[in-house]
């Protein structure tokens, strides 16, 4: 009797162990269900969400695009867009025995946007006012020569370059220079040759003037 009551004691506790094991398990997977779907829910707002976002995205950029073309348009109709100035002139021969003050004229334009340097008159004549960038670049092709050359505007200077001819390098020296300045409408820039002393001064094709208008006022 004792030994047949305490195995139906144990098939008790086994059966009850069994049926927790049973009810968490089912507790856990309805969980895990009721996870799943909230998962799932918050997938579909957050696709939803980024659909509509994206179409608002879209909105924007075609409504960037139309006010980017409307300015230009407007510009254009106004005359508003920046403008835009800049030369290069080179020469095509050599310079012999410049003058005292004697204007150096680049006749081989390079580039001349804008139209605003001369070939023939060696000037660059501004029509916009701003600051401008100048820069230039001599050689000298005679051992014995000197030049100094002014950059100037107005006839007044603004900077200066000098090269001596070398002989140990065949004759060949470079001088140059730049500058910055502000210009109104109706300036003028050009490069002068200053004699110093009694020497004579020669330059060759190499020799460069250039300029950009950087901003307008």
């Amino acid at each position: 009797m004792g030994t047949s009551y305490f195995i139906f004691v144990l098939l008790l506790v086994k059966f009850d162990n069994i049926y927790s094991l049973n009810v968490s398990t089912i507790v856990t997977a309805e969980n895990l269900a009721v996870m799943i779907r909230n998962i799932s829910m918050e997938v579909t707002r957050s696709t939803e969400i980024t659909g509509r976002l994206q179409q608002e995205v879209s909105v924007l950029k075609a409504d960037n695009t139309n006010q980017l073309n409307l300015i230009k348009h407007l510009q254009n109709e106004t005359g508003l867009s920046p403008p835009h100035v800049a030369f290069t002139a080179q020469n095509t021969f050599n310079l012999n025995n410049l003058g005292n003050g004697q204007t150096i004229k680049f006749d081989n334009i390079v580039t001349n946007v804008g139209g605003r340097y001369s070939a023939g008159t060696g000037l660059f004549t501004t029509d916009i006012s701003g600051m401008y960038a100048f820069t230039f670049v001599i050689r000298v092709f005679e051992y014995s020569h000197i030049c100094w050359i002014d950059l100037v505007k107005n006839d007044q200077r603004v900077v200066i370059s000098w090269a001596k001819g070398d002989p140990e390098q065949y004759g060949y020296e470079n001088g140059g220079n730049f500058a910055l300045i502000h210009l109104s409408k109706g300036d003028n820039v050009w490069l002068k040759y200053i004699q110093h002393k009694s020497f004579v001064c020669s330059i060759d094709d190499l020799s460069t003037f250039s300029g950009f208008l950087l901003y307008p006022d």
